[in-house]
């Protein structure tokens, strides 16, 4: 399914990296949709109750590039799986509780979910304590 979204420039640089990963390690050319469906059954292959998404939200993240400091949204289209956006739909419900948000955008989810991933990578601890 396609969906338009104005990602942030934090999500679309997550996004260049990994794609830049898989070009190198893989030697394939993945597209932000593919990349976007795998990274959301990833975190989803996790327990998403335990994950810390204020953590997540708040952690900041070293990535930006001075150049593009301004540049803010990045607008796209991805092509998502119904079991992916299914997902996001379950974290747009989950995060109005989290956030005490009167609306949550899958924007705002697809950004959470490749944040999550990117510190899970980076072995970052965004797990809630027992």
């Amino acid at each position: 399914m396609r969906v338009q979204m104005r990602l942030s420039q934090e999500s679309e640089f997550i996004l260049r990296k990994e794609k830049e990963n898989y070009k190198e390690k893989e030697d394939v050319s993945a597209t932000y949709g593919w990349l976007v469906n795998k990274i959301t059954k990833d975190v989803f292959s996790k327990d998403i109750n335990k994950i810390d998404w204020k953590l997540v939200k708040s952690y900041q993240l070293k990535l930006v590039d001075e150049p593009q400091a301004n540049d803010c949204e990045y607008n796209t289209t991805l092509n998502l799986e119904k079991s992916v956006l299914e997902n996001i739909n379950t974290l747009q419900i989950m995060f109005k509780d989290v956030f005490d948000a009167a609306r949550i955008h899958k924007a705002f989810v697809v950004r959470m979910l490749l944040k999550a991933n990117f510190l899970i990578n980076q072995n970052t601890n965004i797990f809630k304590e027992k």
